[in-house]
């Protein structure tokens, strides 16, 4: 059965968050995914959560001006542990992707075990990301734990 959508999920997409972002400008379109680490459900945690948490900020980093995709994934990420105030837990993998509409520049940020490809009509690959992970099964993650008392 779906989970209720509430703040911060919009829809309901398991374990994993997404966004689509236009820069104020209107150059930029930037999509971003974050695959959010279903382990945590063992410890009572909804893994979605941070998954959308960092989603909703990325959008927000991304909306405000055109940025690379690193600097919204980083702006995206220091916001979501500033707002760890709310007691937020979890871990995800992210991919971010934003393309210029002015110049048709593509250009990709991506953490962990996430990625993108472009596949062109002749069946060329000009992008292909790889996976970061330090052993099989166990992807680079963005993370955020409860702060020590």
């Amino acid at each position: 059965a779906p989970r209720p959508a509430q703040p911060p999920v919009r829809y309901d997409c398991g374990d994993d968050a997404f966004f689509m972002a236009r820069s104020a400008t209107g150059q930029t379109v930037t999509l971003g995914i974050a695959d959010g680490v279903s382990s945590w459900s063992r410890y009572g945690v909804n893994p979605a959560l941070f998954a959308w948490e960092l989603m909703v900020h990325c959008e927000a980093a991304a909306a405000d001006a055109p940025k690379e995709p690193v600097t919204v994934l980083a702006e995206g990420y220091d916001a979501t542990l500033r707002d760890g105030t709310k007691g937020l837990i979890g871990s995800s993998t992210a991919c971010i992707a934003s393309l210029d509409c002015n110049s048709g520049q593509l250009e990709v940020a991506n953490l962990g075990d996430s990625g993108a490809l472009l596949l062109r009509s002749d069946g060329s690959r000009p992008l292909e990301t790889k996976e970061q992970q330090h052993y099989f099964n166990c992807p680079f993650q963005l993370v955020c734990v409860p702060r020590s008392t």
